[in-house]
């Protein structure tokens, strides 16, 4: 059973919320910020080359792979033809000849 947590969400927010008006209390303003402006100081400038100096990663073929799980998601092919006669129910035996469990087993 996972053990609840000593502080939850609603005590977080509830916090934050507290901060919050404390700071506006004490005349603090929140600035606005126009939709679509950019962190960046000087947004018109280039982003600096160093982010995408590295060479390209080479990536690992994984065709065969998802074959192989695809392959195992379709049900099994039987050709064997449906027994029309009933299963048999059998008791399985361990090592020592003592009974374990019955089984339905399919006669031929």
């Amino acid at each position: 059973m996972p053990v609840k947590p000593d502080i939850t969400k609603n005590m977080i927010r509830a916090e934050i919320d507290a901060q919050i008006n404390a700071y506006l209390q004490e005349g603090g303003e929140v600035a606005a910020v126009d939709k679509g402006s950019s962190g960046r100081d000087n947004p018109d400038q280039a982003l600096p080359p160093q982010a995408f100096n590295q060479p390209r990663a080479q990536r690992t073929p994984v065709g065969d792979t998802i074959s192989n799980i695809e392959a195992r998601k379709k049900p099994p092919t039987n050709n064997k033809v449906a027994s029309n006669k009933p299963a048999k129910k059998e008791m399985l035996l361990d090592d020592f000849g003592e009974p374990l469990r019955w089984q339905w087993k399919q006669s031929d």
